[in-house]
């Protein structure tokens, strides 16, 4: 597949092809065809967050520019594929699923995992196009709810560029087009190594991964209530995203 441009992106790599509603067809494909023909695949997303003397605090990371989608944009704490053989439709706390997050931890993090510290969120279905791919995910969302912020931390550079430490609030305020950029804290830069910056970069919409403001605003949302109210929300997400519209509600339920 002629992307324009190189890719560090392991093109063969085969995933499950899944029906629209997110059942197994049966059916594999390499990446590079799945994403030429738009075909509907599991991914994931783990949001990390944790307490400050600031406030809450959520990674962020920049994506390497090698990257076949979304090249450069800010994204989430850690996000992937599952590989053929992993995805289990109905079942996000499988020992494949999970281990195929932990994988995804290591190559993009470089940090240990225990799979059972995340909480399983919801569901999201995105579609998402640019040049040459039409991606089309049903992607298992989850929360990894830290005490303390990452620190021993080794990205692999053909993963990711950069890892951020953002306020929460202030990811929501601009988020609400209330300011125009919010300053991040850079943990890891692909330009330092593996040690800390500890230096700012002010990060705005423009930076973002297009097409998730309102997916974005109700995780954010959502984290601000788990740490007031010390407890997850009683109903699963289910959320219908694409790069051109963003359709739903924000409403989050918990126990009354």
């Amino acid at each position: 597949m002629q992307y324009g441009r190189e890719t560090t992106d392991p093109q063969n790599e085969i995933f499950d092809i899944l029906t629209s509603n997110g059942e197994l067809t049966g059916e594999t494909a390499a990446r590079w065809l799945v994403h030429r023909n738009g075909l509907w695949h599991p991914a994931f997303h783990l949001w990390i967050a944790w307490s400050s003397p600031d406030g809450l605090r959520v990674l962020l990371q920049r994506r390497s520019l090698t990257k076949d989608t979304m090249p450069g944009r800010v994204d989430v704490s850690v996000g992937g594929h599952f590989q053929a053989g992993e995805f289990v439709p109905g079942r996000p706390l499988a020992p494949s699923v999970l281990a195929a997050i932990a994988r995804e931890v290591r190559e993009e993090l470089g940090c240990a995992f225990e799979p059972s510290s995340v909480q399983w969120l919801g569901t999201r279905w995105s579609e998402a196009t640019q040049a040459n791919v039409c991606d089309r995910e049903v992607q298992y969302l989850y929360l990894w709810l830290r005490h303390e912020p990452l620190v021993a931390v080794e990205p692999d550079p053909r993963e990711v560029a950069a890892l951020l430490a953002v306020s929460v609030r202030g990811l929501l305020e601009l988020l609400e087009q209330e300011r125009l950029s919010v300053e991040a804290l850079v943990l890891w830069s692909s330009e330092s190594g593996v040690e800390p910056t500890r230096s700012g970069e002010a990060v705005s919409l423009a930076d973002l991964v297009p097409g998730r403001q309102r997916y974005w605003r109700l995780i954010l949302r959502l984290l601000e209530q788990i740490e007031v109210r010390g407890e997850f929300p009683t109903e699963l997400l289910e959320l219908r995203d694409t790069s051109a519209a963003e359709t739903g509600s924000d409403r989050i339920g918990f126990h009354s």
